[in-house]
């Protein structure tokens, strides 16, 4: 899972790179690359000192993530 940090935004050239690297390794991919644009940094943090995500991101991220789970049904189910 490709996740960024709530206060950073990522280079679409860095995202390109982490995501070839991981497939060329046999990983599958599920990007929540997105997961926190269009919302303040400040809104996502537990605090100013502490950037960890809050309730709120926490939030965004179970949502995308189970979307991303749903267009990869052969990631959850058993062979």
């Amino acid at each position: 899972v490709l996740l960024p940090m709530t206060t950073a935004r990522l280079q679409q050239k860095d995202i390109d790179r982490d995501i070839a690297a991981a497939e060329t390794a046999g990983f599958a991919v599920i990007t929540l690359e997105d997961v926190y644009a269009r919302i303040d940094p400040t809104e996502l943090v537990i605090a100013p000192w502490d950037n960890h995500p809050n309730a709120r991101a926490h939030q965004l991220v179970a949502e995308q993530l189970y979307q991303g789970l749903l267009e990869q049904p052969d990631l959850v189910t058993s062979h």
